[in-house]
């Protein structure tokens, strides 16, 4: 259902951006915060770099997920690169899927890629915020649970 939607969102964005050439582009949203997570959709052709700009308020965990609308030979991109930064440009991690802690402050999600298609490439970028307390709390139960299994196992073992 979603692959569903983002290809109808993906050709849709074609259709009204064929004139799309921009190599970069800079999006601020802004204040990130906790709830709905903020999704982001891009068009591009060619090589390019995009910097999804954002910050928050207090200590998260930030999701976020990139991922290529591929059609084909119609859309494409090669080599999509995720990275977040810091305000001064250090990594701090990278990768299509992040589950990253992270304190106050303003940050970057770098995306690069090459936009192979006959029609250029559109990527979907989703980021959203979780309090870090929730976030310990089910890092805590998973522990208990492989610990629980773990000795369940060495239980059969013996």
């Amino acid at each position: 259902m979603v692959k569903v939607f983002f290809r109808s969102l993906a050709v849709a964005a074609v259709a009204f951006s064929l004139a799309v050439s921009a190599k970069a582009a800079t999006i601020d949203i802004g204040e990130l915060k906790g709830g709905a997570p903020e999704v982001l959709t891009e068009v591009r052709s060619g090589a390019f770099t995009d910097r999804i700009e954002f910050n928050i308020t207090s200590d998260h965990t930030l999701l976020s997920s990139v991922q290529q609308i591929g059609l084909g030979e119609l859309l494409n991109i090669d080599s999509l690169i995720v990275s977040l930064l810091d305000i001064s440009d250090n990594t701090l991690a990278s990768g299509p899927e992040l589950a990253t802690p992270i304190a106050s402050g303003s940050y970057v999600l770098e995306i690069q890629g090459t936009a192979d298609g006959s029609l250029g490439g559109v990527y979907g970028a989703a980021l959203a915020v979780v309090p870090l307390p929730p976030a310990a709390w089910l890092f805590g139960a998973a522990l208990v649970g492989f610990a629980a299994v773990s000795r369940r196992r060495r239980g059969e073992a013996v």
